[in-house]
């Protein structure tokens, strides 16, 4: 096993790592001796900030993908993405400033756009844990094995290998009524009969619309998907989370259904959207945590 490869990136905005990889994005991002850690294709990525300089991110990469370059790492943590736009846009709404420094340092991932979709496939109707397991319990059974660093990881099986898989087994994994919608969205994948990667040139309603076509997902987890796994900025998913603190926050969309809300989301924040609803639903969280010991609930 060659030495992993090291990287150090300058951080030209604050990044909080935490409420990044652990915000409801991305399921597969792990915080262990002091490390984030996540297998991205087949390539363990780790990061952690610089102890001796803040303002540089120490990267440390192993595994059978080959390293990535420092241009696909920025571009995937977001780092060239300023959110200050997006948190004067909430001030703007009302949010005291003192709430949102709180969230300064959220970036926008640019994620796998399959992953994205397995992961938000189920997402539906489950809890953080039970999303971080259903997705490595996927990658365990029906992913490709590889070392990194003298560990054994797994990646997420590609939609033809998922499709190979099968329904059946997929419901041995207890994913329940989501099994068989993974299982069709890999078929239609591994078919061609969607260009899952070629919707990031369409317009977002268009974008939005094939997506809406695959068995299970509807528009919560179209959204997610334009967000994080294609970089629609426009998109605004609206979950448990989001419903409660857009009704709150502003009272005229109270008696509104999510897919309203969404809607709303888009033309009040525009392009800054999707970054308004990251740190919108960090908030959220964090409150809930500090009043009732909350974290890990549904973000369906």
């Amino acid at each position: 096993m060659s030495e992993p490869a090291k990287i150090r990136l300058h951080l030209d905005h604050p990044l909080d790592l935490p409420a990044t990889l652990d915000g409801g994005q991305a399921f597969r991002w792990r915080h262990a001796n002091g490390w984030w850690e996540a297998p991205l294709g087949r390539t363990v990525v780790r990061l952690r900030h610089l102890k001796s300089d803040g303002d540089k991110l120490e990267v440390r990469q192993a595994g059978a993908g080959g390293p990535m370059s420092e241009s696909d790492l920025r571009r995937y943590l977001g780092l060239d993405d300023p959110i200050t736009t997006s948190l004067t846009a909430l001030e703007g709404s009302g949010i005291p400033r003192g709430e949102l420094l709180h969230a300064k340092g959220i970036h926008l991932l640019r994620q796998d756009p399959w992953e994205t979709l397995v992961s938000f496939i189920l997402s539906q109707n489950s809890n953080v844990p039970r999303i971080r397991k259903n997705v490595e319990d996927i990658a365990r059974e029906a992913g490709e094995q590889f070392g990194s660093d003298g560990s054994v990881v797994y990646a997420l099986p590609e939609p033809s290998a998922l499709a190979d898989f099968g329904e059946e087994r997929l419901r041995k994994l207890k994913i329940g009524y989501r099994a068989p919608h993974l299982a069709a969205a890999a078929r239609m994948i591994a078919r061609r009969e969607i260009d899952l990667v070629g919707l990031s040139v369409d317009d977002f309603d268009t974008a939005r619309q094939v997506l809406r076509t695959i068995p299970g997902v509807g528009p919560k987890v179209a959204d997610c998907v334009l967000a994080y796994g294609l970089h629609f900025q426009e998109a605004f998913p609206v979950d448990t989370w989001i419903e409660r603190t857009v009704r709150r926050r502003w009272p005229e969309v109270a008696a509104w259904t999510r897919e309203r809300i969404s809607d709303w989301g888009r033309r009040r924040f525009a392009r800054n959207a999707a970054y308004v609803q990251l740190i919108l639903f960090h908030l959220e969280r964090r409150a809930a945590l500090s009043v009732r010991g909350e974290g890990n609930s549904s973000p369906s």
